[in-house]
């Protein structure tokens, strides 16, 4: 009988073991699923931070586009100009 006590007693500690165990398991499940989820907020924000600083890229390229394709036709158009000036007068 106390041999059967004694091996009651050593269950009930290991599923009392067993239970501590998973109760600190989940709390670590817990901590790292708060820890996903402030570094998944964190990346959200940098993200958004990047596409902003993306749009601004664009929107300076295009600029730098605007103004080499106002060169180039501002130099064709003086080209043409200047190339009829030179033939009115070698003419006249």
């Amino acid at each position: 009988m106390a041999e059967e006590m004694e091996s009651m007693d050593v269950w009930k500690e290991k599923v009392q073991q067993d239970i501590n165990d998973l109760k600190q398991g989940q709390r670590q499940l817990k901590n790292d699923i708060d820890n996903l989820k402030l570094n998944d907020i964190k990346q959200d924000e940098k993200i958004i931070s990047l596409q902003t600083t993306l749009t601004s890229i664009q929107d300076d390229t295009k600029w730098i586009r605007r103004m080499i394709t106002k060169a180039i036709v501002s130099a064709i158009i003086t080209g043409l100009i200047g190339g009829a000036i030179a033939l009115f007068f070698t003419k006249f």
